[in-house]
């Protein structure tokens, strides 16, 4: 018999980090793997996708016995969630019906044990999901430092070149570099004479200056076609991520160790 089931406590796990997301539409993905969870918002642009990933760590109950995906109103989650901890209520339980897979089951419980329900219907859902991420050439900058490119820029189309030396965002306009030697960045697997580059964007602003409020850090992961991972990390067992694609044709991480 399939089994999936999550329980999270305290609700500001989830609470907090998902009206990120709903900047970028109603619907979300979300993928569930024996250690990992992912939300992910894949219709919004065909420049970028984005998500947030949480380990199986964080939770105090979960148990996947495969991957599974499925689709729902972001929005709706996140107001029964803040609406029911606006009531007491401090943790969730997260099932779905296994048989017919239309309903997803939230089992909300307060301090004294009172339990009350609410459901979501699933979407369809046709989106294939592949891929893996490459971890060994990448560069790091100060969240403080992305918000000021977001400010900056506000383009639909940012150019970011990095070597063993610096980073530098630019745009036919104007550019912003960071420099190891002055510890405005972190650089790792360049080789010198080096150099890489790829095609972010930061529109739209609302979503991008929130993302980056949320993170101490911002790392930018190359990929070997030529694609960017950025990641946020939350803390030890979540993260943010976006993914900007090489090309037209987009591939989602698969997040599995």
């Amino acid at each position: 018999m399939a089994i999936l089931k999550f329980r999270v406590n305290p609700l500001s796990i989830l609470l907090n980090p998902t009206p990120v997301l709903s900047h970028l539409g109603e619907n979300v993905d979300i993928r569930v793997s024996p250690l990992k969870l992912s939300l992910m918002l894949t219709n919004f642009s065909p420049s970028f996708i984005a998500g947030l990933q949480l380990s199986h760590e964080l939770f105090n109950v979960y148990v996947s016995d495969r991957t599974y995906q499925f689709r729902f109103n972001i929005r709706r989650f996140y107001t029964y969630m803040y609406r029911m901890e606006l009531r007491g209520f401090s943790s969730m339980l997260f099932t779905i019906d296994m048989k017919r897979l239309q309903t997803i089951f939230l089992t909300f419980q307060d301090n004294k044990a009172k339990r009350e329900r609410r459901t979501l219907k699933l979407l369809a859902y046709d989106l294939d999901l592949y891929g893996d991420i490459e971890y060994t050439t990448f560069f790091s900058i100060d969240s403080k430092d992305f918000k000021h490119i977001v400010s900056e820029f506000n383009s639909r189309s940012v150019s970011v070149t990095f070597s063993d030396s610096q980073a530098r965002f630019f745009t036919r306009s104007k550019e912003i570099v960071f420099t190891k030697e002055e510890d405005e960045c972190v650089i790792g697997g360049v080789e010198e004479g080096e150099e890489f580059r790829f095609i972010i964007t930061v529109n739209p602003l609302v979503f991008f200056l929130d993302l980056s409020n949320q993170s101490k850090r911002v790392w930018f992961l190359m990929q070997s076609d030529f694609s960017c991972m950025m990641v946020l990390p939350l803390g030890m067992w979540h993260q943010f991520w976006i993914y900007f694609p090489s090309q037209c044709h987009i591939h989602i991480p698969m997040f599995d160790d």
